[in-house]
């Protein structure tokens, strides 16, 4: 990896290597960077490797030199990029390492969202490398279908295996205390989300469809991370004269005790991979309302059975939606045992037997 960052990746990461430790298979952790808040919660029986870079020039023959001297069964890697220092490194090193990478994103999408002169090499690499890969590991059966509609890419390589997100400590980090007055001291309902703040994450249009709400029922939005687009998120909340009611914390290393005592969870990105956050709020049993956009959220909340689906930009309809999710949310037994097929032991194993590491 690049980074464990700050994001989902890294912590499903943390959740995939302290399972595969519990499995007796010894885990190496190839790091561009070690500067992530999640390092110190990684686990210790899992040896770091530091690699200083990711670039494919510097990295490539580091990671040649370790394959040559650790001779590890498979390398998995979790980038386009990556994937091609890992290939690189097999042949620099002529090892019989077997190459998985891992797609988080809709490389389809993602190509539409480059530049056009710089598509066709885009395009040239996934096509290269991918089928390279001695398989593939998509997030969400939508990350799949993206990937072998808009490339032509092997569709026997491609495994469909949700993230690891439903764990025990999960429910212990939910039941520590939160200093924010507005979970203190409740008198209104309290929405949160939580992501980037980048346009992905269309936090924009969340907020304008706070306002609208706002109109309708008091309420409150707290929304978790940071990112380039905090500064356009606060001269909105301004702009809309939402100080008192629109609260930006920051990034929090433990998110799960404002999502157990939050009223709803709202996920209003443009695309994901995934959405990890909604099966986080649902397994602590708090409604969620997401934006049906590609890929995932219509998989976790089975249709809208489990949540209300909006679609992509209609600020309307997110209002109203958060709305209706307040006055009649899905049950809490319900969110959680819909949550309960998305379990770190369920996708650890199911990434060794694929890569076959399970005898």
């Amino acid at each position: 990896m690049a980074t464990l960052g700050d994001g989902g990746v890294g912590r499903l990461t943390l959740l995939l290597v302290r399972r595969w430790c519990d499995m007796g298979i010894d885990v190496d952790l190839l790091l561009g960077r070690t500067t992530s808040p999640y390092m110190s919660e990684l686990d210790a029986r899992a040896r770091v490797i530091r690699l200083g870079t990711s670039n494919p020039f510097f990295s490539t023959p580091k990671v040649a030199f370790y394959l040559h001297r650790a001779r590890p069964d498979v390398i998995l890697s979790d980038s386009l990029r990556l994937n091609r220092i890992s290939l690189m490194a097999k042949a620099l090193s002529r090892s019989n390492v077997r190459v998985y990478t891992a797609v988080h994103i809709p490389m389809g999408v993602k190509e539409q969202l480059l530049p056009i002169k710089k598509r066709p090499r885009y395009r040239r690499q996934v096509i290269r490398t991918f089928n390279k890969a001695h398989g593939i590991i998509a997030v969400s059966q939508g990350v799949a279908q993206d990937l072998v509609t808009c490339f032509p890419i092997d569709a026997s390589k491609v495994r469909v295996i949700y993230n690891p997100i439903v764990y025990p400590e999960l429910f212990q980090k939910a039941k520590e205390p939160l200093s924010h007055s507005w979970f203190v001291q409740k008198d209104r309902p309290v929405i949160l989300a939580a992501g980037r703040f980048e346009p992905q994450k269309a936090f924009l249009t969340l907020i304008r469809a706070f306002h609208l709400l706002q109109k309708e029922m008091p309420a409150r939005l707290v929304i978790l991370g940071d990112g380039k687009e905090r500064k356009a998120m606060e001269a909105l909340i301004a702009e809309l004269g939402l100080q008192n009611q629109v609260s930006l914390p920051g990034f929090v290393l433990n998110p799960y005790s404002y999502m157990a005592q939050a009223d709803l969870f709202v996920l209003s990105s443009a695309w994901e991979g995934f959405g990890m956050v909604l099966v986080e709020a649902m397994a602590l049993g708090t409604p969620v309302v997401s934006t049906d956009c590609q890929f995932g959220p219509r998989e976790i909340l089975q249709d809208g059975r489990l949540g209300p689906l909006v679609k992509v930009g209609d600020v309307q309809g997110l209002a109203v939606a958060m709305r209706q999710a307040l006055l009649r949310p899905v049950a809490r037994e319900e969110l959680m045992m819909a949550a309960g097929r998305f379990s770190d032991e369920m996708s650890a194993r199911a990434y060794v037997e694929y890569m076959g590491l399970l005898a």
